[in-house]
């Protein structure tokens, strides 16, 4: 049995499915572990408990990857008009609607990912982002046992590191 006051190995794991990325969370008495993975990469960060915030952060953000489709398909909305009404019409007959097509394809995939899902954000104390936990509804039960788990490593962490 670990002494009063320390987390055991292996209590605190959490994995989850969002946005095309398979994360597996995970915490010992000394560091936090974050693996994402996608179909073409994945990768593991391992960070010491001490350095990281010992508040952690809600809030909403929108989707870094939404906001890029957005920007090409207004540009695509636009070009298309142009097009329409331009002399290129004439050489180019499918140019026109192919664009238009396009950016109005890019709006429909991007209208579900603008949505803001509420996140909590585990940060570093110097302010880098280690990992993103969204409030689901499957995973709220689950998400909710790891926080408190993982404050309570971090504050443990923290004094141990303070007292020498």
């Amino acid at each position: 049995m670990p002494p009063t006051g320390t987390t055991p190995l292996n209590t605190g794991a959490l994995h989850f499915r969002w946005r095309q990325h398979v994360y597996d969370l995970s915490y010992d008495e000394r560091h936090l572990t974050v693996t994402w993975s996608n179909r073409c990469y994945s990768g593991t960060t391992k960070t010491p408990l001490w350095r990281v915030m010992e508040a952690f952060v809600t809030d909403r953000q929108p989707s870094e990857r939404a906001l890029a489709i957005a920007r090409s398909s207004r540009w695509a909305l636009a070009a298309g008009v142009i097009v329409w009404f331009s002399q290129v019409r004439a050489v180019l007959p499918l140019l026109a609607p192919a664009l238009l097509l396009f950016g109005m394809v890019g709006f429909v995939r991007c209208a579900r990912l603008l949505y803001p899902v509420r996140c909590t954000r585990v940060l570093t104390r110097y302010g880098e982002e280690l990992a993103a936990i969204p409030h689901l509804p499957a995973l709220e039960n689950s998400r909710v046992r790891f926080e408190e788990g993982l404050l309570a490593a971090v504050r443990a962490s923290s004094e141990d590191e303070a007292a020498g």
